[in-house]
């Protein structure tokens, strides 16, 4: 649902600061991708991954097969990456965010993880 979504949304191309919840990393992380993609003077990126006890399943299951090597860097005015996590658990989550944002040209000091 949320591909099928997401491909009908134009170009962001005056969004300059985005937060982002959990629910961008559903789906293999396409909402991530998405913004990543369409937003082309993005700045500012934060990502507040709060995942509760009974969502474990949710968090092993958007591990999933998401290949960073097919992107290109992209974000030449991303400045600051914000990822406020609640506890460890998101740890996987976050390697796999670490991924696709070094295939998008970010370069991992412009990353804050709290």
């Amino acid at each position: 649902m949320i591909r099928m979504d997401l491909k009908w949304c134009p170009m962001f191309s005056k969004l300059k600061c985005l937060l982002l919840n959990k629910w961008c990393v559903a789906d293999y992380f396409t909402g991530l991708v998405y913004f990543l993609q369409h937003s082309p003077i993005l700045e500012t990126l934060t990502l507040l991954l709060d995942f509760q006890t009974h969502e474990k399943w949710h968090v092993m299951e958007t591990y999933g097969i998401y290949d960073p090597k097919e992107q290109s860097p992209l974000l030449k005015h991303l400045k600051v990456v914000k990822i406020i996590r609640s506890s460890t658990k998101e740890d996987v989550i976050v390697d796999r965010i670490l991924k696709i944002l070094s295939a998008h040209g970010v370069p991992s000091e412009q990353i804050d993880i709290q």
